[in-house]
C-alpha cells in the first residue's frame, strides 16, 4: 500500500516518513512522481484531491487553521502513535495484522549483501559487537542492518532472526 506525505515543512515530513516506513506493509512517498495513484494521502492540509485517493488530514496546533471539508478524515498531531497508526490503516480500509515470518527465497532475494552478511553471523548466534568485529564496521552499522533485517523478514526477535537464517542455509554451525 502507497502512502503519500504532503505536509508543508519538511522536517515533519522526513518525521513521519521515517515512523510511518517501520510498517513492512506500507510504502511511503515524500513526492508525487510515480504514475501510480497512492493509496493514502497524509496532508497537512485539503488537497481537494480529483483521483480519488482518501486523504488524512493532520491537524498541528499552533498552525494555520485548517478549513473543514467532507472529502478528507481528521486526526491531530497529539494522536499517540499507535492510535494514529489504527485509523492509518482504517483509512485504508484493512487491519494491521502482524506479519508472518518471511522465510521464502523472494524475502531473502530482497535483502542487501550486507544483510546477508549479518543475518549469516546472527544465524551462527553472533552478537552485534561480534558481528561487527568480524565484519570490520560499527556496531551502530551492524545495529542498523540487523533493524532492517527483522523489518524485511517481519522478525521480533534475534532468535527468530537465527531461524531465518538456519532455514535459508545461510547460518552453518560448525
Amino acid at each position: 500500500m502507497i502512502v503519500l506525505l504532503q505536509m508543508q515543512d519538511p522536517l515533519d515530513t522526513e518525521a513521519y516518513a521515517h515512523r510511518l516506513k517501520a510498517e513492512s506493509r506500507l510504502v511511503v512517498r515524500t513526492d508525487n512522481r510515480s504514475p501510480r495513484r497512492p493509496d493514502l494521502v497524509i496532508s497537512d492540509g485539503c488537497p481537494h484531491r480529483t483521483d480519488g485517493a482518501p486523504t488524512l488530514i493532520l491537524n498541528r496546533g499552533g498552525h494555520a487553521y485548517v478549513p473543514e471539508c467532507d472529502c478528507c478524515q481528521r486526526t491531530t498531531a497529539r494522536t499517540r502513535w499507535p492510535a494514529f497508526m489504527k485509523q492509518v490503516y482504517e483509512v485504508l480500509g484493512c487491519s494491521p495484522e502482524p506479519a508472518t515470518l518471511d522465510t521464502t527465497d523472494e524475502g531473502i532475494a530482497r535483502l542487501t549483501p550486507r544483510e546477508r552478511d549479518v543475518l549469516s553471523l546472527v544465524g551462527q548466534g553472533k552478537t552485534v559487537e561480534q558481528c561487527a568485529e568480524a565484519m570490520g564496521i560499527a556496531p551502530s552499522t551492524v545495529g542498523n542492518h540487523k533493524h532492517r533485517l527483522m523489518r524485511k523478514l517481519a522478525a521480533k526477535s534475534s532468535l527468530q532472526l537465527l531461524r531465518i537464517a538456519v532455514r535459508s542455509g545461510l547460518a552453518d554451525f560448525k
